[in-house]
C-alpha cells in the first residue's frame, strides 16, 4: 500500500466513527423519549407495567436446577 491508500482508509474510519457516534446519540435520545412516554402512561394508569422487561413464565415441565444439584422431587 502506498501512503495515499493509508490516508484514505484513515479518513474513512474517522467518518465512520463520527457517523456511529451520531447514531448512538440518536438512539439514546429515542430510548429516553420512549421511557418517558412509558412512565407517563404508567402514572396515568393506562399501562400495567413500568418496565420494558417481560416476566418469564415459570417452568413447570423441567426440574428445578439450583446450579449444584437437580431437584427431581419438587
Amino acid at each position: 500500500m502506498n501512503w495515499c491508500n493509508i490516508l484514505i482508509n484513515l479518513i474513512l474510519s474517522e467518518l465512520n466513527m463520527k457517523r456511529m457516534e451520531e447514531m448512538r446519540a440518536k438512539a439514546r435520545k429515542k430510548r429516553k423519549k420512549m421511557y418517558a412516554y412509558e412512565r407517563e402512561m404508567y402514572l396515568k394508569g393506562l399501562s400495567k407495567s413500568y418496565t420494558w422487561k417481560k416476566k418469564r413464565a415459570y417452568n413447570k415441565i423441567w426440574p428445578v436446577d439450583y446450579g449444584w444439584e437437580i431437584d427431581h422431587s419438587w
